[in-house]
């Protein structure tokens, strides 16, 4: 993982878990509450990474497998995760450019956010943790 994707993962982990990370650690709220405007951008940067890194990673499978099974497990679920929170935190905007004119995408979006929106906190605390790995992993290997 590129370290900077491993801090987008961070930052769009700790905007899905907000309300976790503030009841746990109230110290966080203020630097959280700078960056909570920006999180629909947040997560259309990260939705797009992750995509084309999913992408990137289907059309290069053969060279991938060369991969530690480990670095490979922690590719993928990095960029999954970093999809989906990236649906959720990006809905707003996606919805607001992108399906105003077709009300049948609209509603199965709302549909496919809710869905999502119930594991939301969890798949946060699982960005941040694949995050930090991505950022420690390097180093101690």
């Amino acid at each position: 993982m590129h370290w900077l994707f491993s801090i987008l993962l961070i930052i769009v982990g700790a905007l899905a878990a907000y309300s976790g990370i503030v009841r746990n650690w109230p110290n966080f709220r203020q630097g959280l509450d700078k960056i909570v405007p920006y999180q629909g951008w947040f997560g259309i940067v990260a939705l797009v990474w992750g995509a084309v890194e999913l992408i990137r990673l289907l059309l290069h499978l053969g060279m991938m497998s060369m991969m530690p099974a480990l670095w490979l497990v922690l590719y993928i679920a990095a960029n999954v995760v970093a999809v989906l929170l990236g649906l959720v935190l990006g809905y707003g905007l996606i919805a607001q450019y992108l399906l105003t004119n077709n009300p049948d995408a609209r509603r199965k979006g709302e549909d496919l956010r809710a869905r999502l929106a119930g594991r939301q906190i969890a798949l946060g605390w699982v960005a941040i943790v694949l995050g930090v790995l991505g950022l420690l992993l390097p180093i101690l290997m």
